[in-house]
């Protein structure tokens, strides 16, 4: 069988302050007035999906996501290195292969923030990995 997750926690990326320019442009938003050192909570989502990416391997068995909830406690600063911890769980009671992503994620100091995704995939998985 195939392994759906690779590692419990991801590879860490320091976010720049390019990237918030970037991210800024792309959204329409002006950064002008804006605390010039802290990190858009839409930026930082947008980063740890990208760093779930590179560790789950979902090419073939994501079939959709039917859910999601954030709850941020503090944002991020440039020039911070974020890097995710997550757990897979099979949601009880149900016909489909549903199964919840926990996650929480990290900068040099602590957890900024946590949610969830739940997910519908294309057949069961092997569910080994906790938070």
């Amino acid at each position: 069988m195939k392994s759906f997750i690779k590692a419990k926690r991801s590879l860490g990326r320091t976010v720049l302050k390019e990237d918030c320019i970037l991210f800024a442009e792309l959204v329409g938003i002006d950064l002008e007035g804006k605390n010039a050192e802290k990190v858009d909570s839409r930026l930082t989502l947008m980063i740890a999906v990208g760093l779930l990416n590179r560790t789950f391997n979902l090419e073939e068995d994501l079939a959709a996501v039917i859910g999601q909830d954030w709850s941020f406690h503090k944002q991020m600063e440039i020039g911070q290195t974020l890097y995710v911890k997550y757990g897979l769980f099979r949601k009880e009671k149900t016909e489909k292969p549903i199964y919840i992503v926990e996650v929480s994620l990290h900068t040099e100091d602590g957890v900024i923030g946590e949610g969830h995704w739940t997910l519908l995939l294309n057949r069961e998985i092997e569910v080994d990995v906790n938070v």
